[in-house]
Parts: C-alpha cells; structure tokens; sequence
C-alpha cells in the first residue's frame, strides 16, 4: 500500500491505530517481536539487530533494517512507541516524506550499477534517524551524513554498521555552519531535538540543553582535500532552518568551481526567491515536490481522491486554481515519483515570489515547508513515452478535451 502523506494530520488515534487515506488501521508496538530471520546480509553484534526494525523492499529500494531505539522493544528515541512499526509497515508515508525519498530513487536507483571507483556520492544534511541516509546507501550510493542530535546520530551509525554499508558512509554529529560564527557552536534546543516522527520524548526536551554539540564548516565536507573539484550526485538539505545559508554556501563553491553538483533536494526553510533564480542561472531546473499541496489526494490504491472514480480531473478544476499554475507545470508518475510539479525556466524574482508562497486559500493547503529538487539532469525526468503516454487512460481523463466530451 502507498500511504498518502498529510502533515497536518494527527495519525495516530488513541487505540493504537492510524489514519491513513480517511481509513483507520491498527498498528501494534510488537510489530518485529516475532520477525522472521531474513536472508539480508548483517554485520556488527546481534545487540544491533535487536535494536533494528527490518523495512520491507519498496521499488526501486531494497529491504534493509533500520535501528529506531535504544533498548530493544521500546522504540524510545520517540514519544510515541507505535512509530517504529508505522515506519517499519505500511505507513511510512505519514511520518517520513514520502515524496523525498520517492526524488532520492529517481536520481540515485542507477547508482548500485556503477564500478567502484564510480560509486555515486551523496550528501544528507539533517539526517535525522538516517532514513534518507538508508535510502541513499540501499540505492548504492556512498554518503556523508551530518546530525546534530547526538542519539539520532548514534542509531544511525549502528543502522550503517548493521547492513554492512560501513566503508561507503561517514557520519559526522555536529552542526554544518556555512561560515564560522559563534553561534554555530552554541547549544540549540530546537534543532537538537529537530523534528521526530513520533514526537521527541520528554526526557530529551529536559536534558538537550545538556549536550554539548560542535559546529563543522559545510565547505570542509563539500570540498576536496586535495583541490580538484569533488563531485556530488545529491545533496539532501533538511536543517529545519539553515536550508537557506547552505544553498547560499553551495552556490558559492559552485560558482568556484570547487565542486560540482547533479541534484539538489531542499526544504524551503529560508530559502529565497533570489536563491532559486541564481540557480536556475546556473543551469538547473526546479521541480516542486507534493508535499504541501492538497488539491490533489493520491489515494492507496494510485488515484486521485478529488476526481471522478477512476479519473484525474484538471488540477484545481474541484479544488480551484493559484497563481502559480501559469509557472510550473503538474507531471503525474515521472520517474518513480508520484507527483511533481515542474517550475518553468527562466523565472523572474517575482515569478519565483508566487511559486514560493504558501497559500492559504480555499484549496486547503496547509503551512508546511515547500520541498524542491533542483538539477542538472532534465533529461531524466521527462516523460519518454510520447503517443503511448497520451493514449493511456489516466492521461485522456486529465485532458480538458476528454473532460469537456463527457461533460456535455
């Protein structure tokens, strides 16, 4: 099943249940106490697989086990217990965003066919529990993960260690400062604790002012040792703030040519209009993600909530229409994403303003942070089937000609 994300909802229901797509389903705490022995390669002590939830194959991702807890059973690194099964089951739509890790597949899935000496390198700042981390190393990708909670950071290394990735992952505990400044060392309370999926527990948000956390300059990790330009398939920017200070730090490097870069996924925390203008000077392109727009509801079962049965409707034709429909451009099902949107070339400042705004009219969008990909492989994101495509049902039914047949 493919759970539908809503950020705003309050999933779990005080009888150990959770909402998904309007239908309440039960999610126990015990959910890995009877797990079978997978045939999954591990390595490290058995105490980690313990502390392991194994998440099952989702295309193009393989299966692999994610250390969610500090004692086995309990999955105290969140407020509530039942998260770790939510994420391990069918549910991890409603606490992990979906429609990143759906951009890190589409970008990285051809990466476990490279040679060695070719493996594609990805950066996650704000790895969080390190479920994009995961996603990037199961893909087969070498990655250098940046986490400031010091918990949050060990599970991860012990998630790296358990599947075997150690000699393709760094992770470094501290915060990335795009430029040195006290306050880059100083204990934040807000971001140690960060955003949990099961809400941080309590006895973190008493001790986080306790833990001492250092500062790491984000051109140390993004450039070479040796001054030639060091190349990044993906860079994965989610700080819960800094989003902004690092695009302005990467742009820099690149314009530098310090270091090179295929893909950018950015959550919009202070990042600009001037910010994603630059970019596009410098040669990417922008494709919003579905993640704070609610005009269309891409049900479990693969369509739209908001249409006839069986039908995509026009967007905004049941939800109404924003501004920003006349700049970018909806793309159902590009590349293993479920729902893009794909911001057209060559915006100006104010153009990119009504692209960036979260609006709060009618259409029920909520006051989430936009997410966006930025890069330089157009190409792999365009629709290659042509007639084919045009033909199929689920496109007939989008067109307005199609609409306007049935409607007379």
């Amino acid at each position: 099943m493919v759970a539908a994300y809503h950020p705003t909802e309050d999933v779990f229901q005080p009888a150990g249940s959770i909402t998904v797509d309007g239908h309440v389903f039960p999610v126990p705490t015990n959910c890995q106490q009877h797990r079978p022995t997978t045939p999954l390669r591990r390595c490290g002590p058995q105490s980690l697989f313990d502390r392991s939830y194994t998440l099952q194959a989702r295309w193009p991702l393989p299966p692999f086990h994610l250390v969610m807890e500090q004692r086995p059973g309990t999955c105290d690194l969140y407020l509530e217990p039942r998260t770790c099964c939510a994420v391990a089951g069918d549910f991890s739509d409603s606490f992990i965003e979906g429609p990143v890790r759906e951009a890190i597949a589409a970008f990285l899935s051809g990466c476990v066919f490279r040679p060695p000496l070719r493996r594609c390198q990805s950066l996650d700042l704000g790895a969080n529990n390190g479920w994009m981390t995961a996603y990037m190393l199961a893909l087969g990708s070498d990655v250098v993960a940046v986490e400031p909670a010091a918990d949050l950071a060990a599970a991860l290394s012990d998630t790296i260690e358990l599947n075997c990735w150690s000699q393709r992952a760094r992770v470094i505990n501290a915060f990335a400062c795009d430029k040195w400044r006290r306050a880059c060392m100083r204990n934040r309370t807000s971001w140690i604790n960060g955003h949990r999926a099961g809400y941080t527990p309590q006895s973190l948000r008493e001790s986080a002012d306790l833990q001492p956390v250092g500062g790491v300059l984000l051109p140390q990790i993004l450039t070479s040792a040796g001054g030639a330009a060091r190349h990044w398939d993906l860079i994965k920017l989610d700080g819960d703030g800094p989003e902004g200070k690092w695009m302005g730090a990467i742009l820099r490097l690149l314009d530098q040519q310090l270091i090179s870069v295929d893909t950018i996924i950015t959550e919009q925390n202070f990042v600009y209009a001037v910010h994603m203008q630059q970019y596009q000077k410098a040669g990417f392109h922008v494709w919003r993600l579905d993640f704070a727009d609610e005009r269309r509801f891409i049900t479990s079962d693969g369509w739209d909530a908001y249409s006839p049965p069986r039908q995509y409707q026009p967007l905004g034709a049941a939800r109404g229409r924003l501004e920003r429909d006349e700049l970018e451009d909806e793309i159902l099902f590009a590349r293993g994403m479920r729902r893009v949107f794909r911001v057209h070339d060559n915006l100006t400042l104010d153009q990119w303003r009504v692209v960036m705004a979260v609006n709060k009219s009618n259409v029920g969008l909520n006051s989430y942070m936009q997410q966006f990909v930025l890069t330089r492989h157009k190409q792999l994101l365009e629709p290659r089937w042509g007639s084919v495509r045009r033909n199929s049902p689920e496109w007939r039914s989008a067109s307005p000609e199609w609409l306007a047949a049935q409607w007379k």
